[in-house]
């Protein structure tokens, strides 16, 4: 299989970390995770600033404005070297929320004859609600709703999540029940894996 890298763009609790752990149990010897808010959370702590969404956001455009020599951002620079020192095959990216960085992940890809897929999983609002609210009891619709208008902005250099799943070359749905979501990953991935074995 030549090394394969998914990007996983969706909304808050669309279920992004289920695909994740979906595919390490499938693939538990093949597939690695990276997560930008690991590498956020240490830069605030590092500053002693306060760990909120909101601050995980803008330290997230902060460190994508530094950009390494070949015009990659702190966060994609990272992963992409673990990737390039990894013998695994599949690598999930999760989750991308700048139009900006699926276009530097895909030439980074093109360049070493890497496959790379953009996943939307799509989600009702809803939906999501629910989700969260099983994660914390006492999230409200005003909660999920200023998460949103934090992945929804009009600034260039900020999340633009609905461009990222315009920019999707694969589509999930999550608004059945789990099992089915489970099902279609598992199905998804084992036509992947399957179309990408040499």
């Amino acid at each position: 299989m030549k090394k394969t890298i998914l990007i996983l763009v969706a909304e808050h609790c669309a279920g992004k970390t289920t695909f994740s752990e979906i595919a390490q149990k499938l693939y538990p010897d093949d597939c690695s995770v990276y997560q930008g808010r690991s590498i956020i959370e240490k830069s605030l702590k590092s500053q002693n600033i306060e760990i909120t969404r909101k601050n995980i956001r803008d330290e997230g455009q902060r460190l994508s404005k530094i950009l390494n020599e070949e015009g990659y951002d702190t966060l994609s620079a990272s992963f992409m070297e673990q990737i390039k020192s990894d013998n695994r095959n599949l690598h999930i990216i999760d989750s991308v929320y700048h139009p900006h960085k699926i276009i530097n992940w895909r030439k980074w890809c093109e360049q070493r004859n890497y496959q790379i897929i953009e996943i939307a999983i799509t989600i009702s609002f809803e939906k999501r609600l629910l989700l969260a609210q099983k994660k914390q009891s006492n999230f409200s619709v005003e909660d999920l709703q200023n998460i949103d208008m934090l992945e929804r902005t009009n600034d260039p250099q900020g999340q633009q999540i609905d461009e990222c799943i315009m920019m999707a070359t694969e589509k999930i749905s999550n608004d059945s029940d789990y099992n089915e979501y489970v099902s279609r990953i598992t199905e998804f991935l084992k036509v992947i894996v399957k179309s990408y074995t040499l």
